[in-house]
């Protein structure tokens, strides 16, 4: 608990956190010039792992996502793990394969973490994950997440310049976390909303979403229901694997493409009037789908 409390304690502020992170990088420069000299205490060594594994946790939730244990004997070793357990960021590093990051239960995880900061670490971890797959499939969809969760982010990065005393900084993290949890549940249904269009998979809701935006940017008129089967078209047209296998690695494969794409577009009056810029936009998430695989 000591330990827990120490890492929360460290995060409540941008600066102390980046003072924290700096002194202690060079303690650890320093004991591993002194330690091999026998010079130290049993108290200092102590001290030193003390703040070691404060800075391992951190670092962890914050930054990387290995331990850094090189100077922590067993006992040391086994605090972090106690500690982290507590914090809630052992759901990010146990995510098994296949668990759906998006069901109650898994949210229901998250929200009983104990510690503010380190839960909002955790969130912030899972979500930039659930952008990153969604982004395989919907580019343009996960540029806003992305954007979104940079918003939250700055939020809890400028907290220095908010007065108030600790427990109003944890209900403060608390609210941003609570930011990140609706953002979840807007990714999660964005993610499905392809079926209510009628789509058979969410790549052709992801073509239709940019369909969409498109028209509307460019403020020209194409009705809605008309890019529900032009979308269906170009997964269509995409998924012709006995024309396209070799997409990733021929320019010429690219080129006809793009010419039978901009031949489905144009006959499906899309735009009313031919501009580059919207091709373009098409075309790379055509280009997003084909390089992760689908």
């Amino acid at each position: 608990m000591c330990i827990d409390r120490a890492v929360e304690f460290v995060q409540q502020k941008k600066e102390r956190e980046t003072s924290f992170m700096g002194h202690s990088k060079r303690l650890k420069q320093a004991y591993q010039l002194i330690a091999p000299t026998g010079k130290l205490t049993e108290d200092d060594v102590n001290q030193a792992n003390f703040y070691f594994v404060i800075r391992s946790i951190i670092f962890k939730q914050t930054i990387g996502n290995t331990l850094d244990t090189e100077t922590m004997n067993k006992h040391v070793q086994r605090m972090v793990e106690d500690a982290i357990q507590c914090s809630g960021v052992e759901i990010v590093e146990e995510l098994g394969e296949g668990e759906d990051i998006f069901s109650d239960e898994f949210i229901k995880k998250i929200k009983e973490a104990k510690m503010p900061i380190s839960k909002f670490n955790a969130l912030v971890k899972l979500l930039k994950q659930a952008i990153k797959e969604f982004g395989k499939i919907n580019k343009l969809k996960a540029i806003e997440y992305s954007e979104k969760l940079q918003q939250t982010i700055d939020k809890y990065n400028n907290r220095d310049n908010l007065v108030f005393v600790s427990e109003t900084v944890a209900d403060f993290v608390e609210s941003l976390s609570e930011e990140l949890i609706k953002h979840y549940y807007e990714l999660a249904k964005d993610r499905d909303i392809y079926k209510e269009k009628g789509f058979e998979s969410p790549l052709e809701g992801a073509i239709y979403d940019i369909l969409i935006r498109v028209r509307d940017e460019h403020q020209f008129d194409f009705d809605e229901q008309n890019c529900i089967p032009l979308a269906k078209e170009i997964k269509s047209l995409i998924d012709d694997k006995s024309q396209y296998t070799d997409y990733i690695s021929r320019e010429d494969t690219k080129n006809q493409l793009s010419m039978d794409l901009v031949r489905l577009l144009r006959k499906n009056g899309y735009p009313p009037k031919w501009n580059n810029e919207i091709f373009a936009k098409i075309i790379a998430q055509v280009d997003n789908q084909k390089r992760n695989g689908f």
